[in-house]
């Protein structure tokens, strides 16, 4: 069994890191990965050995992919659950150390959910600082009001009709907890989030609805930090109004429906968007 090194690469030097062992020795290509913050590479045909096995690199060893994985999940689900009930907010800086040990896990997995969540706009990275929960905008609000209307505007044209009708059973009892729940309570956005992710899927296209997510969470993570007045929100149309109007078969007659939807409940934000 040969020993292979990875190659950390810094701004001014390189430093080759010991590892592991493999079955083989280094080959001669490279191929990035990312460790710690820091982006390293090991040769192609030792990735290639490990990526063809059930086992990954990891915070510098080697765990089965699916507890890797479990582990990220469990990270990611617990930091956005706390950005989307306040528990963090805009402009705190995070210790991935301190997060790590509340969340009784390592620091490699909290680091991958904390580069998730800044990919997806959550948090962003301060030279000198490090982690913050992003500083929300005004540009930011409206901006993503623009996306999340494009995003349910055009599934709304997929999926009004016979899909509605199909998933109608299961989702009203959803639309009437939504519509019976004070807005700027945690269990609001909750539903909110279940419910239109719900509508979205009905489109039937994985992209659509994964863009969706990204895009609802950042929107709710907005109106949690009091970026929608609570009078605003309390005009909200009705949930149960908008999945009957939806069982229209005219796309365009649904993509109205859903844009006054999801305009209503956000005060002046509308005149921005027209």
């Amino acid at each position: 069994m040969g020993v292979f090194s990875i190659i950390c690469l810094f701004p001014t030097s390189y430093e080759f890191i010991d590892f592991g062992r493999s079955r083989s020795g280094s080959g001669i290509g490279i191929l990035p990965i990312i460790c710690r913050s820091r982006l390293l590479y090991v040769s192609d045909e030792v990735t290639q050995q490990l990526e063809n096995s059930d086992h990954l690199i990891y915070h510098f060893g080697v765990m089965p992919k699916s507890e890797a994985r479990s582990m990220k999940r469990e990270a990611y689900e617990a930091l956005l659950s706390k950005l989307l009930n306040n528990e963090l907010v805009a402009g705190q800086i995070l210790n991935r150390r301190q997060v790590a040990q509340e969340l009784g896990m390592s620091v490699a997995p909290v680091l991958e959910a904390m580069l998730q969540l800044e990919n997806e706009g959550f948090f962003e990275s301060i030279p000198r600082k490090g982690t913050q929960v992003r500083a929300i905008t005004r540009e930011d609000v409206i901006g993503m009001a623009v996306v999340r209307e494009a995003l349910e505007c055009q599934a709304a044209r997929l999926y009004c009709g016979e899909p509605v009708e199909r998933g109608r059973d299961d989702l009203l009892p959803l639309a009437l907890e939504l519509d019976e729940t004070a807005p700027g309570h945690p269990q609001h956005w909750e539903r909110e989030i279940e419910f239109h992710s719900r509508l979205v899927s009905l489109a039937d296209c994985r992209m659509l609805s994964d863009e969706y997510q990204r895009c609802i969470h950042l929107n709710m993570f907005f109106a949690i930090n009091k970026l929608y007045t609570t009078e605003a929100q309390s005009d909200r149309q009705s949930h149960e109004e908008l999945l009957r109007r939806l069982t229209t078969e005219d796309p365009d007659e649904a993509e109205q429906v859903v844009r006054s939807h999801v305009r209503s409940g956000k005060g002046a934000l509308p005149a921005f968007l027209s």
